[in-house]
C-alpha cells in the first residue's frame, strides 16, 4: 500500500524537551524521499537488496567507523525506510564547521570557502541526526 498523507497520519513521539545528543539507546528510522522503494526489491517471495540498498546497508555500518562515540545494534532495511538501535556511548554534540577549521586545498584555492573541513563530521545540533 502506497503511503497517503490523507489516510496515515503519523504523530511524533518524541518527549518535548529531551536532550537526544545524550548517551543512551535510540531506536531510529530514517525514511526515503516520498517514501519511494529505492532499497530492495521482492524476488520469489524473498527480499533482495538492490545497489541502493547495499549503499545504504554499507554507510549504515560504516556509522560506527566514522563515530567514537556512536556503537550499532541491530537493524533493518525495508524497501524505503531502514530501522535500526544507535548506541551513543557520550554526548552527541560535536564541533560546528566553521571557517576556522576549514583548510584549503593548495594555493589555487581563493575566498570561496572551498577546502577540507579537519573536524570529524559532527553538529552542533541537539538531536540523534548528529
Amino acid at each position: 500500500m502506497a503511503y497517503n498523507p490523507e489516510k496515515h497520519h503519523r504523530r511524533s513521539i518524541r518527549l518535548q524537551g529531551y536532550d537526544y545528543s545524550q548517551a543512551g539507546m535510540y531506536f531510529v528510522t530514517i525514511c526515503c524521499n516520498n517514501k519511494t522503494c529505492l532499497f530492495e526489491k521482492i524476488v520469489d517471495d524473498e527480499i533482495i537488496l538492490n545497489d541502493t540498498g547495499h549503499i545504504a546497508y554499507n554507510e549504515w555500518v560504516k556509522t560506527s567507523e566514522i563515530r567514537d562515540n556512536v556503537t550499532l545494534d541491530t537493524f533493518v532495511i525495508m524497501p524505503n525506510h531502514i530501522h535500526g538501535i544507535i548506541i551513543l556511548e557520550t554526548n552527541g554534540r560535536g564541533v560546528s564547521h566553521t571557517p576556522k577549521n576549514i583548510t584549503k586545498l593548495d594555493d589555487t584555492v581563493t575566498d570561496n570557502n572551498v577546502g577540507v573541513c579537519n573536524t570529524p563530521l559532527q553538529s552542533t545540533s541537539k538531536n540523534i541526526g548528529v
